[in-house]
């Protein structure tokens, strides 16, 4: 929101409590939102602080200074579209010492999470402040506005933790200081380009650092009033996670649906879905779809490879494999041939699982995969895994397993995919207990397999909780279909 909405949404959640309230607009005499004096009571007021990367104390006190040498107010709340930090206690205890409680009180200021409370118990406000704003349905807005709120939350307490450690082994600690310097000294866009720079250098290294840092960056442009760029660093840090299943997603996709101009909001509603659609696919599916297609439209290759892949991973999961030939085949033919690992890829992944799944001849066309470019490449292996998996869904073991060996050794042999060998060979053994195809493991050797892998919940680590929890192994199979992702 820009400052002039907030002070607007302020004034409405004041209304609904006190029905006398006055909005007023500059000069206000440090007043946003008044309720004028009545009987014993004097006038009390609301000041709207629009900061977005922290708190200004010094501006509130300027503020609450010239409220009570021109006006005489006997209360004034302060209204912060943040939550406060430990940082930034000691100047609230300041601000409350400048003037005695009978001279004027200053209330407990309303945070962020006030603001999501106070909205979700007034419908009717957040639907005209921000339902309406981001075009959302209601259920879907009032849902995502929800799951904000705990996002935000999580993201916060994670972020100083992660940064202490990574910034400094990758060399970026001074840049780093460079950038909280510029935040001090106010400038906000100078901020926005050095943490962006930070972000480009950790992408490949650490990619969930360097979302934190394009946050940052994005949150520096929005306080330096450059609301297209802001809404494009969030855009990128929800691409980012999505990719990684990482909820900052929704948090990064719901931030830039504020800042992005009314016609290029499709893309924040496009990630917003791309996130939420497995928990929330009424309605997101459809949205992915219409971002494909406003692309092609456009002849906007790498917005077609991005919602292409998107909209054919979630009808692929609902089993809409009709639609996913579709999508993948006019994505191609727009596209052209695959060189590179990334959505192309995919795209070409799901156009054969499609035939896999719809009883076409995709032998041939994963054969053909493995024989290009890019199937020789470091990206081999993950073609035979997702050739072995539509072999395991269509009933052929011993094929299957003979192709997750073969993407197995490809693997081993690259080095620095444990992870993904692990997958492979548990996969393997899938196959071997459904098919009575392939190596079946024994007890050590599942406890060494499983000792390959990394913090992450893989799907086969997913299969195993469900065979655990007395689904059976049918469902172990099905999963497998995601274990090459």
């Amino acid at each position: 929101m820009d400052p002039r909405a907030f002070e607007d949404l302020v004034f409405a959640l004041v209304r609904a409590e006190h029905p006398s309230a006055i909005q007023l607009r500059p000069p206000d005499a440090g007043r946003d939102t008044i309720v004028p004096a009545a009987g014993d009571r004097r006038e009390r007021a609301w000041q709207a602080k629009h900061h977005t990367s922290g708190i200004k104390w010094s501006d509130c006190e300027a503020s609450l200074k010239t409220a009570v040498e021109s006006r005489d107010p006997e209360e004034v709340t302060f209204v912060f579209p943040l939550d406060l930090t430990e940082g930034k206690e000691e100047g609230l205890k300041e601000l409350r010492g400048l003037y005695a409680e009978d001279k004027v009180r200053v209330a407990d200021p309303w945070f962020a999470a006030t603001l999501r409370e106070t909205l979700l118990a007034n419908p009717d406000i957040r639907e005209a402040h921000i339902d309406r704003v981001l075009s959302l349905g209601e259920g879907y807005a009032h849902e995502m506005f929800r799951r904000d709120a705990s996002l935000s939350e999580r993201w916060s307490q994670q972020t100083a933790a992660a940064l202490e450690g990574p910034l400094a082994a990758y060399g970026q600690q001074e840049r780093l200081q460079d950038a909280e310097q510029a935040v001090d000294d106010g400038d906000h866009a100078r901020a926005s380009v050095l943490y962006e720079q930070i972000a480009d250098a950790l992408t490949e290294l650490t990619p969930g650092i360097a979302d934190a840092m394009a946050l940052l960056a994005a949150r520096a442009a929005a306080e330096a009033g450059d609301r297209p760029r802001a809404g494009g660093l969030y855009l990128r840090v929800s691409r980012s996670a999505a990719a990684r299943g990482d909820s900052l997603a929704e948090y990064a996709a719901f931030r830039a649906s504020w800042l992005l101009e009314e016609r290029e909001r499709w893309r924040s509603q496009a990630a917003t879905a791309r996130a939420a659609w497995p928990e929330l696919p009424d309605g997101s599916i459809e949205q992915l779809i219409e971002a494909f297609e406003r692309c092609l439209a456009k002849g906007d290759g790498d917005g077609i490879a991005e919602w292409a892949d998107a909209a054919c991973e979630a009808l692929a999961a609902q089993g809409d494999w009709g639609r996913v030939a579709d999508i993948a085949g006019r994505a191609a033919e727009a596209l052209g041939p695959v060189t590179e690992q990334g959505p192309r890829l995919e795209i070409e992944l799901e156009r054969r699982d499609a035939l896999a799944e719809t009883g076409g001849e995709f032998q041939d066309a994963y054969r053909q995969l493995t024989l290009a470019p890019v199937g020789r490449s470091a990206h081999g292996p993950r073609i035979h895994a997702r050739w072995a998996a539509a072999l395991a869904r269509t009933g052929r073991g011993p094929e299957a397993a003979e192709r997750f060996r073969v993407a197995a050794d490809g693997w081993q042999a690259r080095g620095g995919a444990e992870d993904e060998i692990a997958e492979a060979v548990l996969s393997e053994d899938v196959v071997a207990r459904q098919y009575g195809a392939g190596r079946r493991l024994g007890q050590p050797e599942v406890v060494a397999v499983s000792e390959l892998r990394g913090r992450d919940i893989t799907p086969t680590v997913l299969a195993d909780r469900r065979e655990t929890a007395g689904c059976g192994p049918g469902l172990r199979t099905a999963v497998t279909r995601h274990a090459a992702r």
